[in-house]
């Protein structure tokens, strides 16, 4: 009996203590004219000892064309992956190849996302999405991590495997 209180407890305190990932778009308000570089910042809290993930990036893309991106990761060690096959739909996929886990401050931007305008921009609908890829991270023991977006939570919609 002392076994199933013991099992019982190290099960809800594992609950209590495994903190979503939090994955944040974020850009700047205003107008754009066209051929202005806009830039969306990919913002995460709680990101403690994570070895990879992946999500989607859903953007108009008639109105921006996706030219490049910056990161808070090192080059040392890690394998980065952003395809834009179709436009209106970016495929971002990281990996630390030495498995030691990474750890960054809460607010720090993992991601900008440059692209150009191809009209005049006020408020473009862009949004991380699980389509066509699953949102999915996983921690220094390669066990998926519990994401949250802009502070709401989420579940996948797919259970499959993800693509790392």
């Amino acid at each position: 009996m002392k076994h199933i209180f013991t099992s019982i407890f190290l099960l809800y305190s594992s609950f209590a203590f495994c903190q979503s990932v939090d994955l944040c778009a974020a850009w700047p308000e205003g107008s754009f004219d066209s051929g202005s570089e806009f830039t969306v910042l990919i913002e995460v809290q709680n990101y403690n000892n994570i070895t990879g993930g992946q999500f989607s990036l859903i953007y108009p893309s008639a109105q921006l064309s996706y030219t490049g991106y910056s990161t808070a990761l090192s080059d040392a060690g890690n394998s980065i992956g952003i395809q834009d096959p179709d436009g209106g739909a970016l495929r971002v996929l990281w990996f630390d190849l030495l498995t030691n886990g990474i750890t960054l401050d809460d607010g720090t931007a993992l991601f900008e996302l440059h692209f150009t305008t191809l009209t005049t921009v006020e408020s473009p609908d862009i949004s991380i999405s699980d389509s066509p890829i699953e949102i999915a991270i996983s921690n220094e023991v390669a066990e998926p991590v519990p994401v949250s977006l802009c502070g709401q939570s989420y579940a996948p919609a797919a259970s499959g495997p993800p693509l790392w």
